[in-house]
């Protein structure tokens, strides 16, 4: 599992700090109360030198702070002056709701991308659990490009990609067509990632793994062969052994994979897309990752469109931090 300042950080992603808006029944709701993070990604406006907030790689409280000043320059009427969502909308008199907010983020392209996302829960993982800055350790450019040795060292997360965590001086690779497919070797702090996907256009994409789920469930006849590994007949003791030394003992164990990413699903549209959690359950062991049965939003298979997005990819893996 995540540190709890990273499991609090992805809540925060999911919940964005908004104070004082209403809830569903018209009560006033709890800081951030059903406020998603949209996805946001600058690789077609291609905006260079604004702030991170700007370019879809700002924190929650970022995103938050920056709505609010956008809303004051363009007199939308959203918030108090305290800072405090308004009860209602200043020009409409319309209750506000999670729907306006999320809304007036995305038309004004706020929001996080699928590497800011996944930077700011490793770095703040990492931070708790090991003391180490992963800011300082990522290999971005080599020094000999100064220029951009240097804005790398000023605005590391802004330069941090997908291919930052595919090279081979930041990550290893754990589940992969090299090392195999051992998915009990697969941690908290993982990345699952995919490179040259072409839906919904050519992009790569990257998820956090949060959380691995590991148990095994008791098999009857499992049981029964091992009393049989206590029989007296050494030939029946060594036959009943051979059977139990193979991957019998695979098909008892159940694993899920449990992840969090920032992605845009086309069947979501304009306004549906943002942070979103899924899970992966290893129902092939063995094989690899499109083998397994994926799900998200109560959507799995075709209908599922990491899913479906992942099948398009060149090279899909799980890598781990060199830290």
């Amino acid at each position: 599992m995540l540190s709890p300042k990273a499991q609090t950080l992805i809540h925060s992603y999911l919940n964005l700090p908004f104070k004082g808006l209403l809830r569903l029944d018209g009560a006033a709701g709890e800081v951030g109360v059903g406020v998603r993070c949209p996805y946001f990604n600058n690789a077609r406006l291609k905006q260079r030198g604004q702030l991170r907030v700007l370019v879809g790689k700002g924190t929650p409280k970022e995103i938050a702070e920056e709505a609010y000043i956008i809303s004051v320059q363009k007199h939308a009427g959203l918030f108090e002056k305290s800072g405090d969502c308004c009860l209602h909308n200043e020009h409409t008199g319309a209750p506000m709701t999670a729907d306006d907010l999320r809304k007036f983020l995305i038309d004004n392209r706020l929001g996080i991308e699928c590497s800011g996302f996944v930077t700011h829960v490793l770095r703040t993982h990492y931070l708790e659990s090991k003391k180490t800055d992963i800011l300082k350790k990522l290999f971005i450019v080599p020094k000999h490009q100064i220029a951009r040795w240097l804005i790398s060292r000023l605005r590391p997360i802004e330069n941090i990609d997908v291919k930052t965590y595919v090279s081979e001086r930041n990550t290893v690779q754990i589940i992969g067509i090299t090392v195999g497919y051992d998915y009990s070797k697969v941690m908290a702090g993982d990345v699952i990632t995919m490179l040259d996907k072409t839906l919904p256009f050519q992009c790569n994409h990257i998820l956090v793994v949060t959380d691995v789920i590991s148990f095994v469930i008791p098999n009857p006849l499992r049981r029964g062969e091992e009393s049989l590994s206590q029989s007296p007949n050494d030939g029946q003791r060594s036959l009943v052994a051979a059977r139990l030394a193979r991957n019998d003992n695979e098909a008892d164990q159940r694993i899920t994979i449990h992840y969090a990413h920032s992605r845009a699903w086309q069947s979501e549209g304009k306004y549906g897309h943002g942070v979103s959690e899924g899970k992966m359950e290893i129902t092939a062991p063995g094989k690899d990752l499109l083998a397994q049965t994926w799900s998200e939003q109560n959507k799995t298979g075709e209908q599922n469109e990491t899913f479906t997005e992942a099948k398009t990819a060149r090279v899909i893996e799980i890598r781990r931090l060199k830290v």
